[in-house]
C-alpha cells in the first residue's frame, strides 16, 4: 500500500529488494502495481533498470494485463530510452496484437508517444508492412502519426511509401485521412507531391 510507496520513495533498501523480488506478482495485482510505479517514479535509475530486468520475458503479457498495463504505460511516460528499450524489444512484432487489445492499445500508444526515434525504429518495419491496415485502425492511425512525427524521414521512408500507395482510399477513410494529413505536414517534399 501507501507505506510501501513511501518506503520506496525514501530509498529503503530492504523494501526495494522485496518489491523487486515480488515484481511479477505485484505487477498483476490491483494495488501491487502501485508499488512498482513508485519504483519507476521515485527510485534511482539503477532500480528502474533492475525492475525492467526482473520482468524480462513478461513485458508483452504485462502490456495486456488489466493492472500491469498501467505500470507499463507509466514506464513509457517517465523513464528514458535506455530503460524503455528492453521493454520495446519484447513488444516488437506484436504491434497489431497490442492495438487490438483493450489494454494493450494504451501501451502501444504510450510507446509511440514517448519513445525516441532510436527505440521507435524497432517498430517501423512492422508498421510499414501493415501500414494500410494500421491507418484504418482507430488506435493504429494515431500510432502511425506518432511514428511519422517523431522519427526522421530517413527512417520512415518505407512506412510513408506504403501509406502513399494506398493514399486515395486512405484520404477518404475516417481514420486513414489523419495519417495522410500527417504525411502532408511531416513528410518530405517528394511525399507531399505524392499526395
Amino acid at each position: 500500500g501507501r507505506w510501501v510507496q513511501r518506503a520506496v520513495a525514501a530509498g529503503d533498501a530492504g523494501v526495494l529488494d522485496v518489491v523487486l523480488r515480488e515484481a511479477p506478482q505485484l505487477a498483476r495485482h490491483r494495488h501491487g502495481k502501485d508499488a512498482l510505479i513508485a519504483v519507476l517514479e521515485r527510485a534511482s535509475k539503477d532500480h528502474q533498470r533492475a525492475l525492467v530486468d526482473v520482468l524480462r520475458g513478461e513485458w508483452l503479457e504485462l502490456a495486456t494485463d488489466v493492472h500491469a498495463c498501467r505500470m507499463v504505460q507509466r514506464l513509457m511516460e517517465i523513464c528514458d530510452d535506455e530503460i524503455r528499450l528492453p521493454v520495446v524489444v519484447e513488444l516488437q512484432g506484436h504491434l497489431e496484437d497490442l492495438l487490438d487489445h483493450k489494454y494493450g492499445n494504451h501501451v502501444a500508444h504510450r510507446v509511440s508517444e514517448h519513445c525516441g526515434p532510436s527505440v521507435l525504429a524497432l517498430l517501423l518495419p512492422e508498421a510499414a508492412m501493415t501500414a494500410a491496415d494500421l491507418a484504418r485502425h482507430p488506435y493504429g492511425c494515431r500510432v502511425l502519426q506518432h511514428l511519422i512525427e517523431r522519427c526522421p524521414a530517413s527512417l520512415t521512408e518505407d512506412l510513408t511509401a506504403t501509406i502513399l500507395e494506398d493514399q486515395p482510399a486512405l484520404a477518404c477513410h475516417p481514420f486513414g485521412n489523419y495519417v495522410v494529413q500527417c504525411v502532408l505536414k511531416q513528410g518530405s517534399v517528394e511525399h507531399r507531391w505524392g499526395v
